[in-house]
């Protein structure tokens, strides 16, 4: 049970900000053995599985809301999420995945995103005054590329509080 920071509740995924970094917790190599269609391990992998799976097989939007209070972690789970939908369109069995223009922009972004408008509180030395709102737009599936990859990406930012605003 050591270092198992997530756990299902229904179809929520709880996680608790470990305060360390978990070797090979988010390593890629390992993202068929994160993701089971029958059995999903509680895992940030499994809920960015889930709705890459459905998009392709539904061809409709899909939702990821990551959520909780200052210094829990939604940045990094953030980040992760989105690493995974840009390899998740690639071979899976390939290890070194080459990552188009765009994709590699996308990934890029979030550090980039992180370094404007942080302040310090009592909860983190880093907390963001801004909110994200993520969209990935995907290509279309087609006979040549069943595996849709990232296309685009909109970025939107919003002022969380007024009172994170320094004078």
């Amino acid at each position: 049970m050591k270092d198992e920071i997530y756990t299902w509740t229904g179809p929520i995924l709880l996680a608790v900000n470990p305060w360390k970094r978990l070797p090979n917790m988010y390593d890629l190599s390992h993202r068929s053995e994160m993701v089971d269609e029958k059995q999903p391990r509680p895992h940030v992998f499994s809920v960015a599985h889930k709705a890459y799976c459905n998009l392709v097989r539904t061809g409709h939007s899909q939702s990821v809301l990551v959520s909780g209070e200052s210094g829990s972690g939604k940045t990094e789970s953030s980040k992760y999420v989105i690493q995974y939908l840009a390899t998740v369109g690639h071979d899976s069995t390939d290890t070194r995945v080459c990552f188009s223009r765009t994709e590699q922009q996308v990934l890029q972004t979030n550090p980039i995103l992180e370094a404007f408008g942080n302040a310090s509180t009592l909860r983190n030395d880093n907390s963001s005054r801004f909110g994200k709102f993520i969209i990935l737009q995907f290509e279309s599936v087609t006979e040549e590329s069943p595996r849709p990859k990232i296309s685009g990406a909109t970025i939107q930012t919003y002022l969380l509080e007024k009172t994170r605003v320094a004078q």
